[in-house]
């Protein structure tokens, strides 16, 4: 056993860590490696990467790209399945797994099953999993998956029974209070049996406080619409991600602490990794709301209400975080071929670029990058990353060999 992680283990078994944040230094952070193949055939966005045997990937994408096959050798990128009602059709397209041999799985929540793809791409068969949410049809009635247990968020499949995701938080006491922003209510992270359709509870964690509700027009505020502003990206927030053997890694906002969740039961945690706080400047406070407008923006093209609005006013917040936290809570962790953590953070000095520290499956940090603005990883495959440029709808692939 790693000498660093058998020290987790005696943790686990009741000796105390630290449990304030470790300040270090300035962390040195590495230029990205140059991608040695990059695809422009028109992908709108990257939620998800599978990459095949032969180098082509599956791509989860928006909507109207909801799985496309893209292969650097000719550069294109082929639409394998359209969103639909359809049984050939997805409603709704999850993150891509691995499942057994060469096929890919994805989970479509808007149907409640879960669809196993071939090396190019096509569907395969389906599997009914639960039942799907009451707004998928007409009446509430599941187009898939028959009568069964409300499904959670699924994120992870660990082999072919067991999937990871999010649960459902509890109702809050009282109805929420419009003129207030609404409640943290704690979620639970959930191991879900696709066998059994039972799930368990893995951890409780607090999601980012939300803004209010925006304020719909009405004949008082002559069809203008106030929507409030969020601070997630500067917010201190517990993350989670799992783990090709099932095991859940809680990272903690407070200490930069990481605690293991193994499926037998057993819990253990690392070291706090030290970091340096920064500030939160105005250029940092001017960009969250430039990305916050964008994003509603976007949003409310399709809104229904779209016609009956006149303007739109963005209420900032009135008070922000004065530093950063260790990593960023509203982008999920990602977890690589190798089994270790990359987690996007504030870069040192450059605001307008993300870095990623990247911890192995012992609790320590062996590299911080940095990436171009407006680059994002979004996924990983045999000693390679993949990165998006959402500006440019660029899919890229990056060689990642010099880490031990």
């Amino acid at each position: 056993m790693h000498s660093r992680l058998r020290a987790c283990v005696i943790v686990g078994l009741g000796v105390s860590l630290s449990s304030t944040p470790v300040v270090g230094q300035e962390l040195a952070e590495k230029e990205f490696p140059k991608a040695n193949a990059t695809l422009k055939d028109g992908i709108k966005s990257v939620r998800s990467i599978r990459e095949q045997r032969d180098g082509r990937v599956l791509v989860s994408g928006g909507n109207d790209q909801p799985l496309l096959l893209a292969d650097f050798s000719s550069g294109k990128a082929e639409l394998r399945i359209k969103t639909g009602a359809e049984d050939d059709e997805v409603r709704t397209m999850g993150p891509l797994w691995a499942w057994s041999g060469d096929s890919t799985a994805s989970f479509d929540a808007g149907k409640a099953r879960l669809m196993l793809f071939g090396p190019d791409g096509s569907l395969a068969r389906t599997m009914g999993v639960g039942s799907a949410p009451p707004s998928a049809s007409p009446g509430g009635a599941p187009p898939g998956g028959g009568r069964g247990p409300r499904i959670p968020s699924m994120r992870y499949l660990v082999g072919t029974e067991t999937a990871i995701g999010v649960g459902f938080p509890a109702r809050p006491a009282s109805p929420p209070n419009p003129a207030l922003a609404p409640p943290r209510l704690p979620y639970p992270v959930v191991r879900y049996s696709l066998k059994t359709l039972r799930f368990d509870t893995i951890a409780q964690l607090m999601p980012a406080q939300s803004p209010r509700p925006p304020l719909s027009p009405n004949s008082s505020n002559a069809g203008t619409m106030v929507v409030y502003i969020g601070t997630a990206p500067v917010q201190s927030v517990d993350v989670w991600a799992a783990y090709a053997d099932g095991t859940v890694a809680v990272v903690r906002a407070a200490t930069y602490r990481i605690e293991w969740f193994s499926p037998d039961g057993s819990r253990t945690s690392a070291e706090p990794v030290a970091y340096a706080p920064i500030p939160v400047t105005s250029g940092d406070r001017k960009r969250v709301v430039e990305e916050f407008k964008r994003a509603a923006d976007a949003a409310l093209q399709s809104n229904p209400m779209r016609t009956a609005i006149l303007a739109i006013n963005y209420d900032e917040p009135a008070s922000w975080p004065t530093t950063h936290p260790p990593f960023r809570g509203d982008i999920a962790p990602l977890v690589d071929a190798r089994d270790r953590l990359w987690l996007a953070t504030r870069c040192n000095k450059d605001e307008q670029s993300l870095c990623y520290d990247v911890i192995d499956r012992s609790g320590v940090r062996v590299d911080r990058y940095k990436l171009p603005p407006r680059t994002m990883i979004v996924g990983f495959g045999k000693d390679v990353v993949y990165t998006f440029v959402d500006s440019k709808d660029i899919l890229q692939r990056h060689p990642l060999t010099s880490s031990p």
